[in-house]
């Protein structure tokens, strides 16, 4: 059974906490969080683009690459996966 706690919606409504003051600020921003969320960024970018475009790559090569040794597919994959994650 839940707990009936009728206080805690007026107390959102009545809070006077400053909404403008939740933001943060870029003076007091660091030059390091600034690299640390350009680099997380980047981080991100390019694990979701390699986790789309391994896949893919390897599906489209194993289907066309017919004439391409396995080593050499491998290389391909690996080369297509390097150009998306770099575009990204």
């Amino acid at each position: 059974m839940m707990s009936q706690n009728k206080t805690a919606l007026p107390d959102l409504i009545n809070d006077t906490t400053d909404v403008g003051n939740l933001h943060t600020n870029s003076s007091t921003t660091s030059a390091w969080d600034e690299v640390a969320a350009i680099l997380s960024g980047l981080i991100g970018g390019g694990r979701y683009g390699l986790k789309i475009r391994i896949p893919h790559a390897f599906v489209m090569t194993f289907l066309f690459g017919n004439k391409l040794s396995f080593r050499r597919k491998l290389q391909v994959i690996a080369k297509l996966a390097a150009e998306h994650f770099i575009n990204l």
